[in-house]
């Protein structure tokens, strides 16, 4: 009876060896899957940053040039308000030389 009963312990304990041992390929395979999952994102998060880094470096550029365009616009029109501001001026010359022209016509 006690071999019988060690007996059916150990068979018992092979199938639990057993079963532990399936669970234990399947828990493997899990982590695998996990694993591979993990490098996929990753690598795609990885790529989401360079592409980001892309964008960024390229709107940098963009805004630079955008910068330097405003500068050169603001500095256009500064001479275009630093020559309206000397028309009055000239206009007062240009009658004054008409008035000394006709004047002269005037004497001959």
């Amino acid at each position: 009876a006690r071999e019988r009963a060690l007996a059916e312990t150990k068979a018992a304990l092979e199938n639990q060896r057993a079963d532990f041992s399936v669970a234990l390929q399947e828990m493997e395979e899990k982590l695998r899957n996990i694993q591979f999952e993990l490098d996929e994102a990753r690598q795609m998060q990885e790529m989401a940053a360079e592409q980001a880094k892309q964008e960024l470096q390229t709107a940098t550029a963009d805004n630079m040039l955008l910068t330097e365009e405003v500068d050169n616009l603001n500095s256009e029109l500064e001479q275009a308000r630093e020559a309206a501001a000397e028309v009055p001026r000239l206009q007062q010359q240009l009658q004054e030389m008409a008035e000394a022209h006709s004047a002269k016509c005037g004497e001959l």
